[in-house]
């Protein structure tokens, strides 16, 4: 049994790698004075007119005349005078009905349908330059204008340009961050776009659903909101933050996700994806809620279960353990661990058997050891971002072969996902990066191969787990 004491006294010294911590959408407001979700906005009432009567003496007719005076005499189909006036005033109330049917579809097309023009008015131009739709050189954007669809505007060095959106809401952009703004007409999405290159961008539609039809653009991913705050910071790479949720990331290869309050989604320098869980927003998009706070409503946190509780395992990962504790049960020489060592194990998962989330896999892990190889095997259970882990491996009798078990090693780890990266050939978010806590239980069951007496029983050792997708 000295062997199998030894095989883990001698593991190599290193310590766990990596890890960390572990949309229906809502209503709409019709404006920044409303709170957010408010119940959809009130139809315009239609009027229902009664039919006109028949035409006849005495009684109103469409035109307005109540036939002749019980003064005047019939007259003659064919007679002047009063018949032509009559007719005159048919013919004017006839206008007059068009002129009024004209007008009323005016105000409610809002003037033809048209696109709005206006993104809205600079709150803080901070030295920004802006180049108009008109073609001509960028100048100085100034505080009080208005910005229109055709424009793009350059924050440059400036501290900040901060944009009251026409409809409500703000947008603010800063550290080198360019704007271009598209009418919905012009933008090919279904509604206005935003062009954003580099810097850093906050767009608070505050609820309003005419402000939310505005989308973020990048060169990799579409935003749309459904009424709450992001935060696009593209000064190394991009990062989405969404404090509330509820807002949608669009991207190639039908990616379409709404990442939740503790995630962070990252475009890498190769354009790929990954979702990574966060304690808390970033200093600067706290910042620019607490800016917000005092004149837009508060978001409200939107449903939905994030992008990492629906990832999937990686058919290869490294895991690392680390031994936490002294070790509580039984006297085991041959099977003691203690705090601080560490083992290093490579594993495989047959992913076929997890097409989605929640699902139990079959794992099959190795660690190398002096002059042997250990072989576990075990299962892990997905989900909702959990990776619970459970791994066997035989205590075997020092001596020669055939060996002989005299016990076995039970390692359980509750590991929590903490990142998840998008794959383009499978079309499926996986997990990469994982870690939690767990016991290690050593069971000695046949202690005649231990050469000392009462060698057998159980011992538990707290650990620590970490695990890494491989390739």
């Amino acid at each position: 049994m000295a062997e199998a004491k030894l095989a883990m006294t001698s593991a190599e010294q290193r310590g766990p790698t990596g890890g960390g911590s572990p949309p229906t959408s809502p209503g709409w407001s019709d404006g920044p004075e409303r709170r957010a979700y408010a119940p959809t906005e009130q139809a315009i009432p239609v009027r229902h007119w009664l039919a006109p009567t028949r035409d006849r003496p005495g009684r109103p007719r469409l035109d307005g005349w109540a036939g002749p005076s019980p003064d005047v005499a019939d007259e003659k189909d064919d007679g002047p005078g009063p018949r032509s006036r009559r007719w005159r005033r048919l013919l004017a109330a006839v206008a007059l009905v068009a002129a009024l049917g004209l007008t009323a579809a005016m105000l409610v097309s809002g003037g033809g349908g048209t696109a709005p023009s206006e993104v809205g008015t600079v709150r803080s131009a901070a030295g920004a330059q802006v180049r108009t739709s008109d073609g001509t050189g960028p100048r100085a954007l100034e505080d009080g204008e208005t910005v229109l669809y055709g424009w793009s505007v350059e924050a440059g060095d400036s501290p900040g340009v901060t944009i009251d959106l026409a409809a409500g809401g703000v947008l603010r952009f800063d550290g080198g961050a360019t704007l271009t703004f598209t009418a919905a007409g012009d933008s090919g999405e279904s509604g206005p776009a935003v062009d954003v290159a580099g810097g850093r961008t906050w767009f608070d539609p505050a609820g309003v659903r005419e402000s939310a039809a505005l989308v973020l653009r990048t060169e990799v991913i579409t935003l749309s909101s459904t009424g709450t705050p992001v935060a696009l910071d593209c000064t190394i790479g991009c990062t989405v933050e969404a404090p509330a949720g509820g807002v949608k990331v669009s991207a190639e290869d039908g990616v379409d996700v709404a990442p939740v309050a503790d995630e962070a989604l990252v475009v890498t320098d190769d354009g790929g994806l990954v979702v990574r869980t966060i304690d808390q927003s970033s200093a600067w998009a706290q910042e620019n809620l607490d800016a917000d706070t005092a004149a837009l409503p508060l978001p409200e946190p939107a449903p939905g279960d994030g992008v990492i509780a629906g990832a999937v395992p990686a058919t290869a990962y490294t895991f690392d353990l680390a031994i936490t504790s002294d070790g509580e049960g039984d006297a085991l020489p041959s099977a003691t661990f203690l705090r601080g060592q560490t083992a290093h194990y490579q594993a495989t998962v047959d992913t076929a058997s997890c097409p989605q989330a929640p699902c139990d896999v079959p794992v099959a892990a190795t660690s190398e050891r002096i002059n042997t190889t250990l072989r576990l095997a075990g299962s892990f259970h997905i989900q909702n971002r959990s990776m619970a882990l459970t791994l066997h491996r035989p205590v075997d009798c020092p001596g020669p072969a055939p060996a002989r078990a005299a016990g076995t090693v039970t390692i359980t780890v509750d590991m929590t996902v903490s990142e998840a990266a998008y794959d383009q050939t499978s079309q499926d978010w996986i997990a990469t990066v994982m870690g939690g806590p767990g016991t290690a239980v050593a069971e000695i069951t046949d202690a005649s191969c231990a050469g000392s007496p009462n060698a057998g029983g159980t011992r538990t050792n707290t650990v620590e787990m970490t695990g890494h997708a491989a390739g």
